[in-house]
């Protein structure tokens, strides 16, 4: 059910916001390792960097802490993991959010055992390659301004364990042609699918768009289970089957750990003019305006 609040700061008294749940696949918004190049390519590490990222902190204080962990690819929907049967989900990777500062200090402590068996030890306090004494150092790719204070709080936490990221923010043009060519150690981006999905999930997932420029594989992601799934999901004969290839699919690509996720809202925010009515379930895809009306005569 919607939460209805009268008023709305700054607006007229004769205005109500609401709060509309839906249950459309939401942007799987996150910090995308590249798993083409080193150090990346190893899981070890990828595991590492989600250990030190404070979801928590971040949701509470950038973001009032109004939205929700990312667990999938198909967030928010019926198409999620999450929605396994218990035995099957068990064993799925969970990105983790520490709930308070001691969680955190053993997430860090679980990180640099993960750094340490990957090869990676800390020398004079910076993190180096065991034997060559090369720096673990890589570039963080943004687009936006605002997006710098999400990539710096991860930036801060790795300093602590000896890593000293980059961080570019690059003007669109320069942006979006880095990401066609896949020119980049992470990136701060999307994808994004429907409640049907279909032959574009073979774009996003699949071994042959990883090498192909211009696809949707930013992450280089190559598993035969992974590419006989997304394949499947476009000959799916009805829905139950639909639904069935695309949570099994997610629960492969979490197991990859390819990307630090973010977070979503799973609702609609709206501010209207009190007389309007609307119906009171709300369609799975979100409020549609057009069925809203009005019983005050104009």
């Amino acid at each position: 059910a919607a939460r209805w609040v009268t008023g709305y700061d700054g607006l007229s008294n004769d205005l109500t916001k609401a709060v509309l749940p839906h249950q459309r696949p939401e942007k799987v918004n996150a910090m995308i390792f590249n798993m083409r190049r080193p150090p990346f390519d190893d899981i070890r590490v990828r595991m590492a960097f989600n250990l030190v990222f404070d979801a928590g902190w971040v949701n509470e204080n950038l973001f009032h802490g109004q939205y929700k962990r990312i667990q999938s690819f198909y967030p928010n929907s019926e198409l999620s993991s999450e929605n396994l049967p218990e035995s099957e989900r068990a064993n799925l990777y969970v990105f983790p959010t520490a709930s308070d500062r001691r969680e955190m200090r053993v997430q860090f402590q679980e990180a640099s055992t993960l750094l340490e068996n990957a090869g990676w030890v800390v020398h004079d306090g910076k993190r180096v390659r065991q034997g060559s004494g090369k720096a673990f150092t890589f570039e963080i790719l943004i687009n936006k301004p605002e997006d710098e204070k999400i990539v710096l709080s991860l930036t801060k936490n790795l300093e602590k364990l000896g890593i000293f990221p980059t961080v570019r923010v690059a003007d669109t043009a320069t942006f979006r042609g880095r990401l066609n060519t896949y020119d980049f150690d992470m990136v701060l981006y999307y994808w994004l699918s429907s409640l049907s999905p279909g032959t574009e999930q073979i774009l996003y997932w699949g071994c042959e768009a990883a090498k192909q420029e211009s696809r949707w594989n930013f992450a280089g992601v190559c598993d035969p289970e992974i590419d006989a799934l997304s394949k499947q999901i476009a000959f799916t004969k009805d829905r139950a089957a639909l639904v069935d290839s695309v949570r099994r699919l997610d629960g492969k690509l979490r197991d990859k750990v390819m990307m630090i996720p973010l977070y979503y809202r799973g609702n609609d925010w709206a501010a209207y003019w009190q007389p309007l009515n609307h119906t009171s379930k709300t369609p799975l895809y979100g409020y549609v305006w057009e069925t809203w009306w009005s019983d005050q005569s104009q």
